[in-house]
């Protein structure tokens, strides 16, 4: 998925996709502020069929520039 997402402090191109091979989503934004922080917001907390399931909420962690979410 490509895109543009537009906030008050301007542009900001985003990129995403699924890996083929293993369990992992990639997210990438660029020209974000310094002190901008992106929010992971589980499926299970927005449909309750999916809380249902019970899968354990994702860990996440930083490595280097990047936010990891397991």
């Amino acid at each position: 998925m490509a895109g543009t997402l537009r906030t008050a402090g301007g542009e900001h191109e985003v990129l995403a996709f699924a890996h083929r091979e293993r369990n992992v989503v990639c997210l990438r934004v660029t020209s974000l502020p310094e002190d901008a922080r992106l929010s992971l917001k589980p499926l299970a907390e927005m449909n309750d069929s999916l809380a249902a399931l019970g899968h354990p909420p994702p860990q996440v962690t930083e490595e280097g520039a990047a936010c990891v979410a397991s």
